[in-house]
């Protein structure tokens, strides 16, 4: 009976030749083969400055919000009533939209296209319930807001 099994390997591309990995559909002693490779697109982990725009871009949503009345709430639960903060926005916002999106539970292991798709989202919906938006903290949206 042969049963087929989803493989995913991590290769240090340093030490082993990929090429002649996916040319050779690398035979293994116990009668299984690899029988197809998919190149996935690599992302990147989200960089030391992407990193410091996630924790501004907290602060400065949170302070948003604060100053349109939009405590905790009045945004998401009835029973908590404090300011937001960039710790609260974290945990309430980011991370929820975070889980659900990626099933990641660390922002440690965001790459930069999950970054930007979870902003996005978190961006529209704060901005349909409440009426404020952030830009994502970067030097060309700096520039653009100085102008």
């Amino acid at each position: 009976m042969k049963r087929k099994y989803l493989i995913e390997l991590e290769v240090d591309t340093d030490k082993a030749d990929i090429d002649n990995i996916i040319r050779n559909k690398f035979k293994f002693d116990f009668g299984a083969n690899i029988i197809d490779v998919e190149n996935i697109k690599e992302t990147k982990q989200r960089t030391s400055q992407q990193n410091r725009s996630l924790y501004l871009y907290f602060r400065l949503l949170a302070e948003e919000l604060n100053n349109s009345g939009y405590d905790m709430r009045k945004t998401i639960k009835q029973e908590i009533d404090i300011s937001w903060n960039e710790y609260t926005i974290k945990n309430y916002l980011w991370l929820p939209i975070m889980k659900a999106t990626t099933g990641k539970t660390s922002t440690a292991k965001l790459d930069t296209a999950e970054i930007d798709k979870i902003y996005d989202l978190l961006n529209k919906t704060i901005a349909e319930r409440t009426g404020v938006s952030v830009l994502f903290p970067s030097f060309d949206n700096m520039l653009i807001e100085q102008q």
